[in-house]
């Protein structure tokens, strides 16, 4: 495309080339890869110059229907990630606030989002801390047990949750549609030590 010279081409290539200052960050989701998206459809129309009609068009129909299902399952799974995190927080936390007694989180992801919304108050180093007699709440994928837990090693066990995916995962095992960090695949089956969420007691 430099030689001939390709304008257009040469164009879209650099187009491609948008992610590529972010490409350091460790925590790099599929989702800014986006921009350049057009520019590698547009492409894939000029390298099917000198195929067949009926080639093309046999590889457009099965295309489709692969992205079709693919795109279906990731949203499908990605709704079951959130909707374990939800009813998780919902499950450890409302019952014991509805009780009168004090619950709190530290984490990200759904505890994040759904422990305020339970009932529970956020807890973090240098700030509001449980005191004896209060409940912790810890996610095990926002790595609760090692972030977390040490800062009470007197503690009880009382309530814990895990979840098992059924149709395939988005994060977790190898697959990190939110970030490569914990993989580099968008979807996929596998389990995880971290599919779960505890109740703790502080003593």
């Amino acid at each position: 495309a430099w030689d001939r010279p390709e304008h257009a081409r040469l164009f879209l290539m650099f187009w491609i080339l948008i992610p590529l200052p972010i490409i350091y960050y460790g925590h790099l989701p599929a989702k800014y890869l986006l921009p350049c998206m057009p520019a590698v459809i547009l492409l894939c129309f000029q390298l099917m110059e000198g195929f067949s009609v009926r080639f093309l068009r046999a590889g457009a129909i099965a295309l489709i229907a692969a992205s079709t299902g693919y795109s279906l399952l990731i949203l499908h799974s990605d709704a079951e990630f959130a909707q374990f995190g939800r009813d998780a927080m919902y499950h450890l936390i409302q019952p014991h606030v509805a009780a009168g007694e004090r619950v709190w989180f530290d984490g990200q992801f759904s505890a994040y989002w759904y422990a305020p919304l339970a009932g529970a108050t956020q807890t973090f180093p240098g700030g509001p801390q449980p005191k004896s007699g209060d409940l912790l709440v810890v996610g095990l994928y926002e790595s609760g047990r090692s972030r977390v837990l040490p800062r009470f090693p007197h503690r009880t066990l009382v309530d814990a949750v895990t979840h098992k995916y059924l149709f395939g995962r988005t994060m977790g095992a190898g697959e990190g549609l939110y970030s490569n960090r914990v993989g580099y695949w968008m979807w996929g089956f596998g389990e995880s030590p971290g599919d779960g969420y505890e109740l703790w007691r502080v003593d």
